[in-house]
C-alpha cells in the first residue's frame, strides 16, 4: 500500500497550477524586459535574484523569487517546457501537486544554497527555475530508470536513452562543467545550482522510498483485533444451538494450511462447509 501524499493513483492531470506558474514565469520575464530596454533599470534582478550581497541585506526572500527570473528568452522557453512536461507525467503517474510543489521549491532552495556555497565572495547572481527542474528530473529518472526518454541532440537530432543513463550522464556532466568551467568563472551556467537541485531530489526519493516502506512494514506487524466471529448452526437434531469459530482458526488456516488444525478445528470447518 502507498500513501496517498506521493502517490497520485487513478490521479485525474490537474496540471492548471502548472500552467499559472508558467505563466507568471512569462510575466516576469516580460516585466524584466521592459525595465531592462524601456527605463534601464535593472531593479527586477536587484531585489528578487539571488546574491550574497542581498542576503546580507536581509533579503532572504531571494531564496526562493530568484527561480521567477530568466535571463534570456530561450532559457525561460526550456525551463518552461521541462517543467510541463515533467511536472504533467508526475502528476499523473506519482505525485499528488502537494507532493511536486514541495520536491520543486525544495529543489529551488537546495539549489540557491548550493550555489551560494561557492560563490559567497562574488557579487554575481542566480536566476532561473533549473535547480527545481532538476529535482523534479532526477526524482523521475531514480523513480523510472528503466523508462526510454526522447531527446533532441542540439535541438535536431532525436536520440532514444533510458532514464537511468540519462541521469548519470547529467550527473557527471554537472560535475565536471562545475570544476572545469564555473569554479574558474569560464561559464554563465550555474551547474552547482542544478547539482543542488539534483541532490534534494535524490533525497526526496529515498525519503519516499523509506516512508512507504515503513508504513508497509507497519501495517503487516500489526495484530488482528478484529472481535468479528462467525456463526453457524450445529448440523444436529438433538438441539438448535448456535456454535461459534474463532477467528484465530481462520487465521491458522491461512497462514499455516489445514493440516496445522487439530481434529476440533477441523470439525468446526466440516460443520462450516456443511453451512
Amino acid at each position: 500500500m502507498q500513501h496517498s501524499f506521493f502517490r497520485a493513483v487513478n490521479y485525474q492531470p490537474r496540471d492548471a497550477f502548472i500552467k499559472k506558474l508558467i505563466g507568471i514565469y512569462g510575466g516576469v520575464f516580460v516585466c524584466m524586459q521592459i525595465f531592462n530596454i524601456w527605463f534601464n533599470s535593472h531593479w527586477i534582478e536587484n531585489q528578487f535574484s539571488l546574491s550574497f550581497p542581498g542576503l546580507r541585506e536581509g533579503k532572504f526572500w531571494m531564496l526562493f523569487s530568484y527561480s521567477f527570473l530568466h535571463a534570456d528568452f530561450f532559457h525561460f522557453l526550456f525551463n518552461g517546457l521541462m517543467l510541463y512536461f515533467l511536472s504533467r507525467f508526475l502528476l499523473i503517474h506519482e505525485l499528488t501537486l502537494k507532493a511536486l510543489l514541495i520536491l520543486y521549491f525544495c529543489g529551488i532552495v537546495g539549489g540557491g544554497l548550493c550555489w551560494l556555497s561557492l560563490h559567497a565572495h562574488h557579487t554575481h547572481c542566480l536566476m532561473g527555475a533549473s535547480a527545481g527542474i532538476m529535482a523534479l528530473l532526477t526524482y523521475f529518472c531514480h523513480t523510472y530508470p528503466e523508462k526510454s526518454m526522447s531527446l533532441l541532440v542540439f535541438f535536431v537530432f532525436p536520440v532514444q536513452i533510458k532514464a537511468k543513463w540519462l541521469i548519470y550522464f547529467t550527473w557527471w556532466y554537472e560535475v565536471i562543467n562545475g570544476v572545469l568551467y564555473e569554479l574558474q568563472n569560464n561559464s554563465s551556467i550555474a551547474n552547482s545550482a542544478h547539482l543542488g537541485g539534483m541532490l534534494c531530489g535524490f533525497i526526496y526519493c529515498l525519503a519516499q522510498r523509506h516512508f512507504e516502506s515503513c508504513r508497509e512494514k507497519k501495517e503487516r506487524e500489526i495484530p488482528f483485533k478484529t472481535n468479528y466471529q462467525v456463526h453457524i448452526e450445529e448440523d444436529s437434531m438433538e438441539n438448535d444451538r448456535v456454535q461459534v469459530i474463532p477467528f484465530d482458526i481462520l487465521r491458522k488456516l491461512r497462514e499455516e494450511g489445514v493440516g496445522s488444525l487439530s481434529i476440533e478445528e477441523k470439525k468446526w470447518l466440516e460443520q462450516c462447509r456443511k453451512f
